[in-house]
Order: C-alpha cells, then sequence, then structure tokens
C-alpha cells in the first residue's frame, strides 16, 4: 500500500468515526430532549395535583426524587394550554447561549463541540423541532464534517 493510499484510508476511518460520532451525539441530544419534556410534564402534574408542599410535608423515597428533579426546573413557567388549533406552533430558539461555534473536521475541536451543542439544543432550542436542531447542527458544521452528511 502507498503512502498516499496509506493517507486516504486513515482520512475515511476518521471520517467514519466522525460520523459515528455526530450521530451518536444527535441520539443523545433527542434522549435528552425527551428527559425535559417529561420533567416538564411531571412539573406541571405534581403543580396541578398538589401546589406546593411544605418541608414537613414532602414525599420521601420515589416521590420525592420526582420533586427533586422537578424543583431544577420549577422556576420555568408552564407550557400555554394548547388551543383548537390542530398543529401547535413551536416556538424559535432562544439566544440564551450564543452561537454555537463551527466544527471543521478537527478530531481535536470534537469532544468540546459536541458538549457546546448538546448545551444550546437544551437551553436554547428545547422547544424546536427535531429538523430544526438538525438544521442549526449541520449549519455549524464546515468541511470534512460538513461533507460527510452530504445526501
Amino acid at each position: 500500500m502507498s503512502p498516499q493510499e496509506h493517507g486516504q484510508e486513515l482520512q475515511a476511518q476518521e471520517n467514519q468515526e466522525t460520523k459515528r460520532l455526530l450521530l451518536q451525539m444527535m441520539a443523545r441530544m433527542d434522549t435528552l430532549t425527551q428527559e425535559v419534556i417529561q420533567l416538564k410534564e411531571e412539573k406541571e402534574e405534581l403543580l396541578k395535583v398538589g401546589g406546593a408542599q411544605t418541608p414537613s410535608t414532602q414525599p420521601s423515597g420515589e416521590a420525592g426524587e420526582k420533586e427533586a428533579r422537578v424543583a431544577g426546573i420549577a422556576s420555568d413557567p408552564p407550557a400555554p394550554e394548547s388551543g383548537p388549533t390542530s398543529h401547535p406552533t413551536k416556538t424559535g430558539p432562544t439566544k440564551n447561549l450564543g452561537p454555537l461555534a463551527e466544527f471543521s473536521g478537527n478530531r481535536e475541536e470534537l469532544e468540546p463541540w459536541i458538549a457546546q451543542a448538546q448545551a444550546k439544543l437544551v437551553v436554547d432550542y428545547t422547544s424546536c423541532t427535531e429538523a430544526t436542531k438538525f438544521f442549526m447542527l449541520h449549519n455549524r458544521l464546515r468541511g470534512e464534517a460538513a461533507r460527510q452528511l452530504q445526501p
């Protein structure tokens, strides 16, 4: 195998690994999004059923754990009730964390970029569709990283 062929093979392996990691990251973001939605629903249900509880009457065990999980998002306002429309509209992204850095395919930058992307999606894109999240991430890819996701 010539050095050029060896270099091309290594590049192809890196490209496959980058693609695999990006897909893995997107799957994890989907999971996190679902967990956030579930926690918000649990919080709303707890607020409807029990209202605010005093420290002496707080539940223990599994119910207490749910209360603790909900406490982290208690400051969020409840989601507005959906009206008679058949397709509720999603709100756009917020600007809490600023723009996501571009990723050019450099392996050393991948893990920090994934962490930043996950934070951006959880904080600023919670109410967006999966397609919007994907397009935002895809728009921040450059070079070989962007070419890996081209049809």
